[in-house]
């Protein structure tokens, strides 16, 4: 358990125990203490007790899924799904699961899934040294490389995707509040079809969009859309642009 919620229940525990307190304050009180709990019962069940963390960027992957790592230096990047043959603009990391589904006459009883998270930093950098580097279209370039790489129409204009809006988390609010939004696209892949779903934040200038590719008929004990909710609720993120050490050497007056 984190510092901020060993605190925050050790805080709830000593205000139930204060003296003077009539019955029903009490009572009120050892109630909230108890909700507190089974909250931190269903997020540590929904989600990976370690925080992946980078450039800025703090979150909690659904349970289940593990980190698909980088890749060294000179080799390619094999972090997203081989049948993705575009790679994905601003991708920073990549989890991959094996889910149980549902399947009649399915000789395997879990299939694959993904989650990648993508973002616009790396333009950001790049923009450094060309301006005509736009770092406010990478939800929109990242759209483009999904359709392609789906076969979807691309989302345009004349013909919008429709996202849907959400703001976490539900009911008691023990984290911030903040808003995202999503799709839900589906696609056959292996003679399955999977969902495609994208969840897309902000903050300021910096855009992160977390791509999930699951498959449809998951079991019913997987729950991984109530994950995905706790993963959107407890994921953090700075607004701060990026600088290359030129350029904050620069800044800093520092120099050779």
């Amino acid at each position: 358990m984190s510092r901020f919620h060993s605190y925050f229940a050790s805080g709830l525990l000593t205000l139930v125990g204060l003296t003077g307190c009539g019955a029903q304050t009490y009572d009120q009180r050892l109630a909230d203490t108890a909700k507190y709990f089974e909250y931190r019962e269903r997020l540590d069940g929904a989600l990976e007790l370690r925080t992946w963390q980078n450039n800025g960027i703090e979150l909690r992957p659904p349970k289940g899924f593990t980190e698909v790592p980088g890749p060294a230096e000179g080799e390619p990047d094999q972090r997203q799904p081989a049948f993705l043959k575009k790679p994905l603009p601003g991708l920073i990391g990549a989890w991959q699961a094996e889910l149980r589904v549902d399947v009649p006459n399915s000789e395997t009883p879990t299939k694959p899934a993904w989650m990648l998270a993508c973002s616009n930093h790396r333009l950001w950098l790049d923009r450094e040294t060309n301006i005509n580097i736009i770092p406010a279209s990478f939800s929109a370039d990242l759209a483009d490389v999904l359709a392609d790489n789906f076969g979807f129409k691309r989302n345009t204009a004349a013909d919008p995707w429709k996202f849907s809006e959400e703001r976490v988390p539900k009911g008691t609010p023990y984290v911030p509040y903040k808003s995202f939004d999503y799709i839900v696209l589906d696609e056959t892949i292996d003679g399955l079809t999977y969902d495609i779903i994208v969840y897309r934040y902000s903050v300021k200038d910096i855009q992160l969009s977390l791509v999930v590719i699951a498959p449809q008929a998951l079991d019913r004990r997987e729950k991984l859309a109530d994950k995905m909710f706790f993963v959107m609720e407890q994921l953090t993120m700075s607004g701060e642009i990026p600088k290359s050490q030129m350029k904050k050497a620069a800044a800093s007056g520092g120099g050779i």
